[in-house]
C-alpha cells in the first residue's frame, strides 16, 4: 500500500481580502493529522484528511505569497 509522506494545501482565507492563496508543506505524521482511506465506486483512491490543531509556521510556506500560479510550474 502506498504510503503518503507529505501534504501540501492551499489555504483559502477571507476571499474578500485576501487575494493571495498561501501554500503550506508539512509531513503527513504531523501531530493532530488524521488520513482515513475511504471507498470509491470506481476504484480510486479516496482520503479524508481531518486537521486537528495542527502547528505550522512560516519556513513551511512553499514559495511567496501571490505565486500561486507559478507553483504548477516548478
Amino acid at each position: 500500500m502506498m504510503q503518503l509522506e507529505l501534504i501540501i494545501l492551499l489555504l483559502l482565507l477571507n476571499l474578500m481580502k485576501v487575494k493571495e492563496f498561501p501554500y503550506i508543506y508539512f509531513p503527513s505524521n504531523t501531530e493532530g493529522i488524521e488520513i482515513e482511506k475511504m471507498e470509491s465506486i470506481g476504484g480510486e483512491k479516496l482520503y479524508k484528511v481531518n486537521f486537528n490543531e495542527i502547528k505550522v509556521d512560516n519556513s513551511q510556506l512553499l514559495g511567496e505569497a501571490g505565486e500561486d500560479g507559478l507553483l504548477y510550474q516548478k
